[in-house]
């Protein structure tokens, strides 16, 4: 059973890392953060959307010129960028957790959800929502938690994993154009963060969906991928 108390599950991650600010909790900011900015390169006129990611990520976008817009379903994030920002485009919905359903008028070139997916309650929903708001050719790019990760042994766990055969069902209506595995054991030194931009093969998902998604993502056996696919 998942959760879909986002608002608990935020405001522990906010707490987490502001006294101690553990090494693997850095590690996976610092690794899913330099991912996103290496898929979605350096052209700030394209439309992006970040559907609740972790915020620091969008409000560096913003502060380098990037056309971003931003959709919040917690006051934790909400009053967090607020503080920080004005956003020019920003949208926020309390039942958007369980609904998957938020008016947001214009359409994106890339739409990004990083750390989400594995809390909410129903995962298609929230893809198709993405799907629905992406330009023709337009690309999503998400964090995914793997079967790999310890919380797939945990039973009640908050947090959902997904098995290659979820990952293959969940990006139905998209091609795989980038895979990025973060590693599953914490670097010694911030320069090991690199591992990460090691792209696997964009093959998959094109002939046999489950065999090469299987084959793809376990050899690597991380506990996230950060995946870059396209509208279809």
């Amino acid at each position: 059973m998942v959760s879909n108390d986002w608002e608990r599950v935020v405001k522990r991650y906010f707490s987490s890392i502001k006294p101690a600010k553990g090494p693997f909790t850095l590690y996976l900011r610092y690794a899913e953060e330099k991912a996103v900015l290496s898929l979605l390169g350096k052209n700030t006129g394209q439309r992006i959307l970040d559907v609740s990611s972790e915020p620091r990520l969008f409000l560096k976008l913003e502060k380098n010129g990037f056309d971003i817009s931003r959709l919040d379903f917690t006051e934790t994030y909400r009053d967090y960028i607020h503080q920080k920002t004005t956003p020019k485009k920003y949208y926020f919905d309390k039942k958007f957790i369980n609904t998957g359903k938020m008016k947001v008028p214009e359409k994106f070139d890339f739409i990004f959800s990083v750390g989400t997916f594995n809390y909410f309650p129903d995962p298609k929903k929230l893809m198709a929502f993405m799907h629905d708001k992406l330009d023709a050719g337009g690309s999503v790019i998400c964090s995914i938690k793997m079967k790999a990760h310890p919380d797939s042994l945990i039973a009640d766990r908050h947090s959902r994993t997904f098995s290659v055969y979820d990952v293959a069902d969940l990006l139905d209506g998209f091609s795989i154009d980038k895979v990025l595995p973060v590693a599953k054991d914490v670097p010694k030194t911030k320069g090991l963060g690199n591992l990460i931009l090691q792209p696997l093969t964009p093959a998959i998902l094109l002939n046999d969906v489950v065999a090469q998604t299987h084959t793809l993502l376990n050899r690597e056996n991380a506990w996230y991928y950060i995946i870059k696919a396209k509208k279809k």
